[in-house]
């Protein structure tokens, strides 16, 4: 997943641009590195990216600059920096809130979310630094997520996507009892009753529920793209159901998948 991505990104000084048209995308969990002469712009760059360019010298020409899929160049540099002069302490976690809070009013929302799915393996870093920090784990039959396969499959993809389902399951679960905020949720319960599901999230996080939740824009396109619940029994060959099974069944029953998983709903 894409986390920060930046489209033609020039900085001027007056009329005249010292850094033009600069792209870059960076993926969750990724460590990108800025190369060049002294000079050629590096520090300026990432002081734009950050909104913290020096005041009435050098300011954002042209470009986008998208952090989750939220448009930052909107919020003004001004702003910006009212809030961080705000802070009594600037250590990370004051300087994360602050900017959460700040996109999140600039999306005309009350409160951000993020679904970058390397968190998984961070929650107990992110729980350090944001300890209001609210953890929603959506887990799925592992074997559904394998038949939602875009590309061919064969026994090598069964093997390989048991593997991934069950390492990235298993982290969220050994972690569960050393955090303060966390559920689980299953995706076949969001299908079957989403208002109960949405229901109880809703009040792990302490928002308030709409009805609204339950048909959102987007939930035709997901649903089409995840295949239907069960769609495993129609779409898998039996050797690669047992491949599958083979690295991940151990999970899956852990789960209830394989003996009907009983509903998280109450």
């Amino acid at each position: 997943m894409t986390l920060l991505t930046v489209r033609n990104l020039s900085i001027g000084v007056g009329r005249r641009l010292i850094v033009e048209d600069v792209d870059l995308d960076l993926r969750a969990g990724e460590v990108l590195g800025l190369v060049g002469e002294s000079g050629s712009g590096k520090t300026v760059t990432c002081r734009a990216l950050a909104r913290l360019l020096p005041r009435g010298q050098l300011h954002i020409a042209s470009g986008s600059v998208r952090f989750n899929e939220r448009e930052l160049t909107r919020l003004s540099e001004e702003e910006m920096r009212r809030r961080l002069a705000e802070l009594d302490d600037l250590k990370a976690a004051a300087v994360l809130r602050c900017f959460y809070d700040a996109a999140a009013e600039n999306a005309g929302m009350s409160r951000w979310g993020d679904d970058t799915p390397s968190y998984l393996k961070r929650m107990r870093r992110i729980q350090r630094a944001l300890t209001e920090a609210r953890f929603v784990h959506v887990v799925r039959d592992g074997r559904d997520t394998l038949a939602a396969r875009p590309a061919e499959i064969n026994t090598g993809a069964a093997i390989a996507t048991g593997q991934r389902w069950n390492k990235k399951v298993r982290s969220v679960r050994v972690q569960a009892h050393l955090m303060n905020h966390l559920i689980e949720v299953r995706y076949e319960d969001l299908i079957a009753d989403p208002e109960a599901t949405l229901r109880r999230v809703c009040e792990f996080i302490e928002l308030p529920y709409d009805e609204a939740m339950t048909e959102p824009p987007e939930r035709s396109r997901i649903e089409n793209d995840l295949g239907p619940v069960g769609s495993w029994r129609e779409r898998l060959e039996p050797e690669h159901l047992e491949a599958f099974e083979e690295v991940a069944g151990k999970m899956l029953d852990e789960l209830g998948y394989r003996s009907g998983a009983p509903s998280a709903v109450r």
